[in-house]
C-alpha cells in the first residue's frame, strides 16, 4: 500500500459483543444477496456493501465477506459511530468495512434514507457517470469529506456514481433500492 493515503479512512472499533447479531433485518440482506446471485448481477462487481437502518443502529455486511455467499455471521450491527473521535461500537464477530462510517453518516444525516447499497465496479461507474450525479472526490479522501460529497450529490436523487469506483444507491426501503439497481444495470446492457 505504499503511496496510498488511507489516514482519513481509519477508525477504531470497539465490540459490545462478538456474538452474531439477532437483528430481524438480516434475512432481508441474505435475500437480496441471493437475488443478485440468481440474476447474475455479481459477475463484474468486485465488492458490495449493504447497510440497513435498524432504529438508531445500522446493520451491514462485514469486511472480507463475499456478498452473494453471505451468511449470518458476516453481518454486523453498528451500535454507534463518533466521527470526531473516529470510534465505532459494534455487535458481531468480524471487522467492519471501510465504507461503514460513511453509510452511518448518510443514514443519520437524512432520515428518509433507510437503505444503502454500494457497488464497487469502475466500468459501471464509467458508463453511468454522464447519466447520474458523480462525486468529485476519490474514495480515500476521508470519512466526513466523502459523506458530504455523497450527500451533496443525493440532494436531487437516489443514485450517485462514486468517482473511479462504483455506484451508491439509497432509498427508504430495500425493495426500492433493489428496483433502482436493476433499472440502472438495464441502462448499460
Amino acid at each position: 500500500m505504499i503511496g496510498d493515503n488511507f489516514s482519513g479512512l481509519q477508525f477504531q472499533t470497539f465490540y459490545t459483543s462478538r456474538e452474531v447479531s439477532s437483528c430481524p433485518l438480516i434475512p432481508e440482506i441474505v435475500r437480496i444477496a441471493k437475488k443478485f446471485d440468481e440474476l447474475k448481477l455479481y459477475e463484474n462487481i468486485s465488492e458490495t456493501v449493504i447497510s440497513l437502518r435498524y432504529g438508531r443502529r445500522l446493520v451491514t455486511n462485514s469486511a472480507g465477506s463475499n456478498f452473494v455467499k453471505i451468511n449470518i455471521d458476516d453481518i454486523l450491527e453498528i451500535v454507534d459511530y463518533d466521527p470526531i473521535k473516529r470510534v465505532m461500537l459494534v455487535i458481531g464477530p468480524k471487522e467492519p468495512k471501510l465504507q461503514t462510517p460513511v453509510h452511518w453518516l448518510i443514514c443519520h444525516a437524512k432520515k428518509e434514507i433507510n437503505t444503502i447499497i454500494q457497488i464497487k465496479n469502475s466500468e459501471l461507474a464509467e458508463s453511468l457517470k454522464e447519466k447520474l450525479p458523480t462525486t468529485k472526490e476519490d474514495e480515500n479522501v476521508g470519512i466526513l469529506e466523502q459523506a458530504k460529497d455523497i450527500l451533496f450529490n443525493l440532494r436531487n436523487g437516489n443514485e450517485v456514481v462514486l468517482k473511479n469506483n462504483g455506484l451508491l444507491f439509497v432509498a427508504n426501503n430495500l425493495k426500492d433500492v433493489e428496483n433502482k439497481i436493476l433499472s440502472s444495470l438495464e441502462q448499460i446492457k
